[in-house]
């Protein structure tokens, strides 16, 4: 009876050795989905990442242009400015050009 007991203790160890082994195995393959999900959500994250740098970059693309758009009106309103002030400098030189000629006629006209 006894040698049976040890054998029947040895079988259901066996056993039960057995099924832990069945559950690390089960366990192992747990952990690695769980590896195999963490990846695909860093995966994720770093797509993620990327796609708001690319909007970022648009962002700042967007705002650039805006920039020089404003640049070269301003560009367009100084070169305005300066060639009515040429025209104004101009107008100024042609009356005083007038205003000498008309003073030389007039002392001419005085030495008559």
């Amino acid at each position: 009876d006894g040698d049976r007991a040890d054998g029947q203790r040895a079988v259901m160890s066996e056993r039960g050795e057995d099924e832990e082994a069945a559950q690390g195995g089960g366990h192992a393959e747990t952990l690695r989905a769980l590896a195999a999900a963490r990846r695909a959500e860093l995966e994720a994250m770093e797509l993620e990442l990327k796609q708001l740098g690319v909007v970022e970059q648009e962002r700042q693309a967007s705002s650039q242009q805006l920039r020089l758009k404003e640049l070269r009106a301003i560009e367009q309103g100084a070169r305005r400015q300066q060639a009515e002030a040429r025209s104004r400098v101009q107008a100024i030189r042609d009356a005083q050009l007038a205003a000498a000629t008309r003073a030389e006629e007039l002392r001419e006209k005085l030495r008559a």
